[in-house]
């Protein structure tokens, strides 16, 4: 006897509750590696206030602010250790592990 179901397609409905499970771990490990991959890159920012100006943006114009803060925000991902390649690394070893895992 086939379950009624499979009459409609292949759906969740049909699959054992850890086949989801373990698909959504690997769901979550390829977008924790694409995070860490991404935490790699430098980081720009803006700020602002609803309805004024933000004291934040005033001094950013100014020379030696603005190299400081250019220059801070690309050499971060540089001068960090290893620590973001590192994140990296674990990401794609628990990705890995986790497609391993696949029943």
């Amino acid at each position: 006897m086939m379950p009624s179901c499979l009459g409609q397609g292949l759906s969740n409905a049909c699959l054992p509750s850890d086949i989801i499970a373990a698909e959504r771990r690997v769901a979550a490990a390829f977008a924790s590696l694409d995070q860490s991959k991404a935490a790699r890159l430098p980081l720009v920012t803006l700020t602002g206030n609803l309805g004024g100006v933000s004291n934040d943006l005033a001094d950013i114009l100014n020379g030696p602010n603005l190299i400081w803060s250019i220059i801070g925000n690309v050499l971060q991902p540089i001068f960090d250790g290893g620590l973001r390649d590192a994140a990296v690394d674990e990401a794609d070893a628990n990705q890995r592990a986790a497609m391993r895992a696949l029943p």
